[in-house]
């Protein structure tokens, strides 16, 4: 039915109408190949909100797991606050260090916070559902909380990097249209190849940590061309222009300084 109706329908499109699909993406690739960082930072892009969004998906089921054994010591909504209020704490973070510190730099933090403390939420996980403990509900826990306060970092990181390198709005918008693609792909088709099976959730956290580990190398890539192409320099290194009378010459080598 619905392949019936577009093929049928012809929708009266506005002036202001988006650009059909297939524009969208020529216009991606152009970006891409006049920018290659643009491939890197779209890609790092993809490999991150992957892990976050599955994430989403995953959290609930296995706190429910340890709610029904009765060792959870917490109820889902406290949790949820909590991943929630921790969040919040990321974006409060990123606000009082970004000045001290580039954006590429917390990008690279961020992602390998995040690896680690997943690697370290994965060792504690139970395969089966009686294993739960409450010692390791808790370092579990904690864990993922630390996940989303990393997570807190990695957005508005993220978001002024693309601006730092893709000053323009439109090449951020096609960019955009452009990582949702594989991403929406590949997140649908783990949640319904993984949460079927035997131990889904724990086999989902396994693929996400791998999509962060290669989100971590990209933006250790990312942060070292980011620095030698020279759209971001260290905060501690700042140029200061002399100022002279007009009166006095100015002479050649007195036009800028390096502190």
């Amino acid at each position: 039915g619905g392949v019936f109706i577009s093929t049928q329908w012809r929708e009266n499109k506005s002036v202001d109408a988006p650009l059909p699909f297939s524009n969208v993406i020529g216009k991606a690739l152009s970006v891409i190949r006049s920018n290659p960082i643009a491939l890197v930072i779209s890609v790092t892009s993809c490999c991150a909100e992957m892990a976050i969004q599955m994430f989403v998906f995953v959290w609930a089921p296995l706190f429910i797991r340890a709610e029904h054994t009765g060792t959870s010591l917490y109820t889902l909504g406290v949790i949820y606050s909590s991943f929630v209020a921790s969040y919040l704490a990321g974006l409060l973070l990123y606000s009082s260090i970004s000045k001290k510190v580039r954006n590429a730099r917390l990008l690279v933090s961020s992602m390998v916070v995040a690896f680690i403390v997943l690697i370290v939420a994965i060792r504690e996980l139970p395969f089966l559902n009686g294993d739960w403990i409450a010692t390791r509900f808790e370092r579990v826990f904690f864990c993922l909380v630390v996940f989303e306060i990393a997570c807190g970092v990695y957005s508005p990181a993220m978001e002024a990097l693309q601006t730092t390198v893709l000053p323009f709005l439109h090449q951020r918008s096609v960019l955009l249209a452009l990582v949702r693609l594989p991403l929406t792909f590949f997140v649908s088709l783990s949640i319904l190849t993984f949460f079927p099976t035997e131990g889904g959730e724990f086999k989902l956290m396994i693929f996400i940590v791998v999509q962060l580990f290669i989100a971590a190398l990209l933006s250790l890539l990312l942060d070292a061309v980011v620095m030698n192409r020279g759209y971001e320099q260290d905060p501690d290194h700042f140029y200061l222009p002399t100022t002279l009378p007009t009166d006095l010459k100015q002479t050649p080598d007195s036009t800028m300084y390096m502190f």
